[in-house]
């Protein structure tokens, strides 16, 4: 009797203590109240990919700051809560469920990880959360997930319109292409697409390489594509791999036309590498941050408001990432109405067609049946001297397969 008063003494304490120290969400209902929305964001603030995740929550930032000086969306302010999850699988799985069960947020921006948007799939189906991820991997949009939202292009686009623009604008002879990328799930997606695109425009002779996600020296892989005398170089890597390979390339004499996807076009790459990087052309959904588009002078003007110390980083297209993501969610907010809830907000997105950034980026569909987000992508090369990208061709989609 003694024994099971003590274990029913014991329950009733942990229980109170579970009470007493749980967050109180009294009157918010899918994280929203009458003057307030909780958003959370998934990103790599400091790991291997973190020239991006840094750039992306700045982004996100200034934008809820202007828009909360401005009264909020609706009445309702927007409180930002940013989980660092370091590129890892774990920590991606781990910041979910904090800021689902924890935080009790209305909608996530995020993953910016193809393995990290992948393995939450389930539990962003399961438990309805508006989840807008940047990562350009397929399976985002194929099969349709109602709460899955990309809000980005694709690699297939990617690869695709390289290869065209290689094959029909350049018309090399004797075509040998190096295909260069690092060792983690989007690296062996990008694989796959690279030989569905050689196959589809004939290209029979490629040289795959691959370097590691914290690269240092690519002395190897560099010697090995210069041996194979490939005439083209095709990388999929972040700022110091993309970096780390043509410094590389510039030391031995071996300069060949090299284009990279959209994680490899990010301006820093000039800061890093300089002239190694003047035969670069990158695929993007995203315009620059000097071009004179409605969108970008806006952004400017937002961003050197409430950051002007972080002038320099604004250049970088990591950061325009952020800021269109964003704006497509508030969009979303915004049309959802006064009365907001997650069901909502998802049936407001779903009725995008062709939404205008003001030019800076590509446009962007949803619909009740088909999450794509961004269609298409222009080429642009590198000017060096001013470290900034020109553009090389208007917004193309992907090339027809027939």
């Amino acid at each position: 009797m003694k024994k099971k008063l003590l274990i029913t003494m014991c329950l009733s304490v942990s229980t109170l203590i579970f009470l007493l120290s749980a967050p109180s969400y009294a009157g918010i209902k899918d994280g929203v109240t009458n003057d307030l929305a909780k958003i959370g964001v998934m990103v790599d603030m400091t790991g291997p990919t973190s020239n991006v995740g840094v750039l992306m929550a700045l982004a996100y930032r200034n934008l809820v700051s202007d828009i909360n000086d401005r009264g909020g969306i609706h009445g309702r302010k927007i409180s930002l809560i940013i989980e660092d999850n370091r590129y890892s699988i774990p920590l991606h799985i781990s910041a979910f469920k904090k800021l689902v069960f924890k935080d009790s947020v209305f909608a996530i921006m995020g993953p910016v990880s193809v393995g990290g948007s992948r393995v939450l799939f389930k539990d962003i189906q399961k438990n309805q959360i508006p989840t807008l991820p940047w990562t350009p991997d397929d399976s985002l949009k194929v099969p349709y997930k109602r709460y899955v939202l990309p809000v980005n292009g694709f690699y297939d686009t990617e690869v695709g319109v390289i290869f065209d623009y290689i094959v029909n604008t350049l018309k090399p002879k004797n075509l040998k292409l190096a295909f260069l990328t690092f060792d983690v799930e989007s690296g062996m997606r990008m694989k796959e697409l690279v030989k569905k695109w050689a196959d589809v425009f004939g290209i029979t002779d490629i040289d795959y390489e691959v370097i590691p996600m914290a690269v240092i020296d690519v002395t190897s892989q560099v010697l090995t594509m210069q041996r194979a005398r490939a005439t083209h170089l095709f990388i999929h890597h972040v700022a110091p791999g993309v970096s780390a390979t043509l410094k590389d390339m510039k030391r031995f004499g071996f300069v060949v036309p090299t284009f990279g996807s959209s994680a490899a076009c990010t301006e820093d790459i000039m800061r890093i590498a300089g002239e190694a990087t003047k035969s670069f052309i990158g695929a993007t959904s995203y315009s620059s941050w000097h071009e004179d588009y409605p969108g970008m002078k806006r952004a400017r003007n937002i961003s050197m408001k409430y950051n002007p110390n972080a002038k320099a980083s604004y250049p970088n297209r990591s950061y325009l990432y952020g800021w269109v993501l964003a704006e497509v969610l508030f969009e979303g907010m915004t049309k959802a109405g006064k009365d907001l809830d997650r069901e909502k907000l998802v049936d407001a997105l779903e009725t995008m067609r062709n939404f205008d950034t003001k030019g800076l980026s590509s446009p962007i569909t949803y619909t009740p049946t088909m999450h794509y987000g961004m269609t298409m992508v222009k080429l642009v090369k590198t000017d060096p001297p001013n470290q900034r990208f020109i553009p090389v061709t208007d917004w193309k989609s992907e090339p027809s397969t027939k």
